[in-house]
Formats: structure tokens, C-alpha cells, sequence
């Protein structure tokens, strides 16, 4: 989801596409039916990104009428969850935290040994 408002500070510079989130969905209709239902609060629950949308009343700072998507179709899901990743990736090394509204950062494209051990306390 990108806000066409303008630039969104972030921790390092300026993400100046306004990407509030990266994701990805086998059925794009549907998931942004979900996102739109929960971001206006229509519906409490269905899309975890809508759903902090609304919450912390970004609206108020991302117009909905604003919002807008972009998308690359991928051939099979590993594709799309590859460069799901990647994007948040290089958003990540960019700016230092992920997009707005992205719950988590997706590691699955970089394998198991880049993924963090927890040591226990």
C-alpha cells in the first residue's frame, strides 16, 4: 500500500514513495478488499496491516483516498515470497526499520542461517 500524500519520515532519511506497507496474496482483490474493510473500519479483523491503519487513525495523516497499490505478478508462490522479502529488505537497509504498516519483516528469501539465534536468559 503506498500514500500518496508525500514523503514518510523514517528512522534514516525520507522514504519518499510513501510505502505504508509490503506484502503479498494469491488473491490481490480480495486481500485489498480486506486491507480497504478493516483500514475504515468496516470490519475489526481480515488484514493485520488494515487493521493498524485504523487504529492508530493513520488517516488522519494518509488520506484513504490517497492510497494506492502497485504489484508484480509472480509465477508460484516461493517467487513471491522471494521478492517479498527482498523489497523489504532493501527497505530496511535503506531506511532502517520496515514500512509503516508491514507487522513484520519477512527473512524466509535469505534461508535459515540468516535468521537470528535467541539466546536464553
Amino acid at each position: 500500500m503506498i500514500a500518496a500524500d508525500g514523503a514518510i519520515q523514517r528512522a534514516i532519511g525520507a522514504d519518499d514513495e510513501g510505502i505504508l506497507d509490503i506484502g503479498q496474496s494469491a488473491m490481490l482483490r480480495k486481500r485489498l478488499r480486506s486491507f480497504w474493510q478493516c483500514a475504515t473500519g468496516a470490519q475489526a479483523a481480515g488484514h493485520m496491516a488494515g487493521w493498524r491503519f485504523c487504529y492508530y487513525q493513520m488517516g488522519i495523516h494518509f488520506s484513504t483516498d490517497s492510497l494506492y497499490v502497485c504489484w508484480r505478478r509472480a509465477e508460484t508462490a516461493a517467487e513471491a515470497q522471494e521478492v517479498e522479502g527482498w523489497l523489504i529488505e532493501e527497505y530496511v537497509k535503506q531506511h532502517l526499520e520496515s514500512p509503516p504498516l508491514n507487522y513484520s519483516a519477512s527473512w524466509r528469501h535469505l534461508g535459515q542461517d540468516a535468521e537470528p539465534e535467541v539466546a536464553d536468559a
